[in-house]
């Protein structure tokens, strides 16, 4: 068998040396099906994987090989799938392993920086990062991401400086002017954002980064036919990006065209068998009517009322609740307002449930166990349930992340959607008391429909309580009704993924 395998190997290597990316799949995957042990076969499918962009394919595979095998390579082919497909704690797992195996290498530890920005531990991404560019001050790329690690811990003069330096030094890089640009256009400074996108503008129809930024660029000038000319302009060089094809979604729905709309999604639905669909393809599905959702074959509308479950997971006067709260106000990540996050009138922190001390391991510990009882509820919830394949997930291969969220009176979550998860929720550990002059809705959450919904189609209130879990598909959209009176609301967003 041995000889069998060693043959289909070296078949495989010679397949994808022609670019017969299809064969070589096909070899590969009949080795292993022969010896699913042989770390190098693996590896090998895993780098082609890798290369045609199938992430989840690619995880799948190298969550097979055993750690005391894992080589540096293979390490960071897992992090850099788990990075692409947005699972920066899974990133930073694999990079760190390939930092114990390789303590001084660069890439290794700039790619650790950046799965340290996607997981909130941005003390220790600047420290990376600072450290790289005193080794390497020539090198653009350590000091691009401590400028994007600056922003996120809400260092934002600090940021800009960075930025403009950046612009000085090394403004004849595409991934240098991206950034300056999506950092002046986050801060709402659209001259100085406009300045930095100018020198790239005759790249437009090359580079699909470019093409969308000059979108986003058309829409914050309020100038949406020209931000559609640019998406369909985009579009030709990525017919099925979601990038692409979101935008031009929801300009054609606040247009009020659904035909357009739902034929738009028509070329996108159902994804290929072989991947787990996007939360924000389903996102947008949901914003359609229920009769357009139909149309796409899917066999119950996503509807809010189906979908959100509601338990009470901690008693008000639990000693783990007032632990939680306490760990959670205090924490140093808080930031009023953060950059690129839908809070408005308070502060939002960076990841703290995957701590391994004070009460989150606990709390995670109680997550998990009721996110694990509401999966098994969610079976024979339709197409969706199906298509994430919960049906196929253990407790254990359940990935949970939360952050904290500080609001003060008045204060308000946009309306937003999870995209980066498959099931996210909100655990509520304090409220403010409510008015008693207002209505009965102040402080709920509400899953809220868009503007061309029928009145029959109306969104779901749920009214917080203090110990209350609520648990949803991380495609619904979402946004709160702020309170009135003074107090805090703290509670404990979190995703599983």
């Amino acid at each position: 068998m041995q000889q069998q395998i060693e043959q289909l190997n070296s078949d495989a290597i010679q397949a994808a040396r022609l670019g017969d990316d299809t064969r070589a799949e096909s070899l590969w995957s009949a080795a292993l099906a022969l010896d699913g042990t042989q770390v190098s076969i693996r590896a090998n499918l895993s780098r082609l994987l890798f290369k045609l962009g199938r992430d989840e394919a690619v995880l799948a595979l190298l969550d097979g090989v055993p750690t005391a095998l894992a080589s540096p390579a293979l390490l960071m082919l897992q992090g850099q799938s788990a990075l692409r497909l947005r699972r920066y704690a899974a990133a930073h797992t694999a990079f760190v392993a390939a930092s114990r195996l390789l303590p001084d290498d660069p890439s290794v530890l700039l790619a650790l920086s950046q799965a340290a920005i996607g997981s909130g531990l941005l003390d220790q991404a600047v420290t990376l990062l600072q450290g790289l560019h005193q080794r390497f001050p020539a090198e653009p790329e350590p000091l691009l991401n401590l400028a994007v690690a600056m922003g996120e811990s809400g260092r934002l003069d600090a940021a800009a400086a960075l930025h403009v330096t950046l612009l000085d030094r090394y403004g004849d890089q595409e991934p240098v002017r991206l950034n300056a640009t999506r950092f002046f256009l986050q801060l709402g400074d659209l001259e100085k954002a406009e300045a930095s996108f100018r020198p790239l503008r005759g790249r437009v129809v090359q580079s699909l980064a470019i093409a969308l930024l000059n979108a986003e660029l058309a829409l914050a000038r309020g100038e949406r036919d020209t931000a559609h000319d640019a998406l369909m302009a985009a579009r030709a060089l990525d017919p099925r990006n979601l990038d692409v094809s979101l935008p031009l979604f929801y300009g054609l729905l606040d247009q009020g065209d659904h035909d357009k709309a739902t034929a738009l999604i028509a070329d996108l639905w159902p994804p290929p068998s072989d991947q787990l669909p996007s939360t924000r393809l389903f996102a947008a599905i949901a914003d359609l009517p229920a009769a357009d959702q139909r149309a796409l074959g899917l066999s119950m509308p996503l509807t809010p009322a189906d979908l959100v479950k509601t338990l009470p997971l901690l008693d008000p006067d639990e000693p783990l609740l007032e632990h939680c709260r306490t760990a959670l106000c205090s924490e140093q990540t808080l930031l009023y307002e953060r950059p690129g996050k839908p809070t408005r009138g308070g502060s939002q922190s960076y990841e703290v449930l995957d701590r391994s001390d004070g009460p989150w391991p606990q709390l995670q510990q109680r997550l998990r166990a009721a996110v694990t009882r509401c999966v098994a509820d969610y079976d024979g919830h339709g197409d969706w349930y199906r298509a994430f394949r919960l049906h196929e997930r253990t407790p254990e291969s359940l990935r949970l992340s939360g952050w904290g969220v500080v609001l003060q009176a008045g204060g308000r979550q946009l309306r937003h959607t999870h995209p980066e998860a498959v099931l996210s929720g909100v655990l509520y550990l304090g409220l403010p008391p409510l008015n008693s002059a207002a209505e009965t809705r102040e402080g709920a959450l509400w899953f809220s429909p868009p503007s061309w919904r029928t009145a029959s189609e109306a969104g779901l209130f749920v009214q917080p309580a203090v110990g209350l879990l609520v648990l949803f598909p991380s495609f619904l959209p979402h946004e709160t009704i702020p309170y009135t009176n003074e107090g805090q609301r703290i509670c404990l967003a979190f995703n599983v993924s």
